[in-house]
C-alpha cells in the first residue's frame, strides 16, 4: 500500500486548489473519474490512487461529494457500517454520498419471473472471483441503505432501481445533515 500522506494525496490543495473541497471515487476500478481522486485497492490505470476506503486519513467534513460504484456490497456488515461512518467523517455538511450496488431485491425478482437463470443469480450473489477483492459479501437493498443513511447522519435524497438485466443496481444518492 502507498502512504498516501507522505505522497501528498490526501491535502485537497495537490489536485484541486488550497479553498477546494475535494471529491473521492472510492473503489475506481478502471472507471477513474475526473475532477475526482480515484482509490482502488489494485491499480487498474496510472490515475488510480492506491488505498484501502476503510482506512483513509482525509480530513473531518473535507470531502464534499463520494461517488462508489459496486463496492458495498464487498465488505461485510462491519465493514459497510465502518465505511458508513468514515464517509460521514469526511463529507461536509451537505455534501454527497452517491453509491450504486447490484440490488439483491432486483436480482431475486428477475429470478422469480423467469427473467434470468440461477448461474446468473450465482454469478451476482457471488461474484465472479476476477481477483482477490472480486466477491460479495453481502445483499444491497434499498432498506438497508435507508436505515444506514438514517444512523450515519444523512438525508436520502434520492433512491431509485435500475433494471438493465444485464447489470440489475440500487442508485442512492444521499446528503450529509
Amino acid at each position: 500500500m502507498w502512504d498516501l500522506t507522505r505522497m501528498g494525496w490526501l491535502k485537497s490543495e495537490h489536485m484541486f486548489g488550497k479553498n477546494d473541497i475535494m471529491k473521492l471515487n472510492l473503489g475506481s476500478g478502471k472507471k477513474n473519474m475526473v475532477g475526482y481522486v480515484n482509490i482502488d485497492a489494485i491499480s487498474h490505470t496510472k490515475e488510480t490512487v492506491i488505498g484501502d476506503i476503510l482506512n483513509l486519513t482525509y480530513g473531518d467534513e473535507s470531502i464534499s461529494h463520494i461517488y462508489s460504484s459496486h463496492v458495498i456490497e464487498h465488505l461485510d456488515k462491519n465493514e459497510l457500517r465502518r465505511f458508513f461512518s468514515e464517509c460521514s467523517r469526511m463529507l461536509c455538511k451537505g455534501g454527497e454520498l452517491e453509491l450504486l450496488a447490484p440490488s439483491i431485491t432486483l436480482i431475486i425478482n428477475n429470478f422469480n419471473a423467469g427473467l434470468v437463470d440461477i448461474d446468473y443469480v450465482d454469478d451476482f450473489l457471488y461474484a465472479l472471483h476476477l481477483h482477490q477483492y472480486d466477491y460479495h459479501k453481502q445483499g444491497i437493498y434499498k432498506e438497508k441503505l435507508e436505515r444506514l443513511c438514517l444512523e450515519y447522519g444523512f438525508n436520502v435524497n434520492e433512491i431509485s432501481h435500475i433494471n438493465d438485466i444485464k447489470t440489475p443496481e440500487i442508485h442512492i444518492i444521499s446528503i450529509k445533515k
